[in-house]
């Protein structure tokens, strides 16, 4: 599980493995689009606009992600849903199963 504090805005890039239901790496040749999902600690989906996806490709089923660098996506301590959407040329969909950020406000025990 991923970390952040309330307000973050990270410098570093997100590195996420891309699993199938057996736990295998997903090869992502084929894929014509990967993007995000993400849903803050209330359900509400989260504006992604601005961050970058990247597929690693010395990695089978490696992405990153580059968050936007003008504002932070954790406005609210709790637990942020994410999942990765792959998306083929022929317009079918495969969305990984879903992961978790961490989101904590500095000060706070839970």
């Amino acid at each position: 599980m991923l970390e952040f504090e309330v307000g973050a805005i990270p410098s570093q890039p997100i590195s996420i493995a891309v699993r199938d239901e057996m736990d295998n790496p997903v090869n992502l040749i084929g894929y014509s689009g990967i993007r995000l999902e993400m849903l803050g600690q209330n359900g509400e989906p989260v504006d992604l606009s601005g961050i970058l996806v990247q597929q690693v490709t010395s990695v089978i089923g490696g992405i990153t992600v580059v968050l936007p660098r003008d504002r932070s996506l954790f406005s609210k301590k709790g637990i942020y849903t994410l999942r990765v959407v792959l998306e083929t040329p022929g317009g079918q969909k495969d969305i990984t199963r879903t992961g978790e950020i961490k989101v904590r406000e500095f000060g706070r025990i839970k």
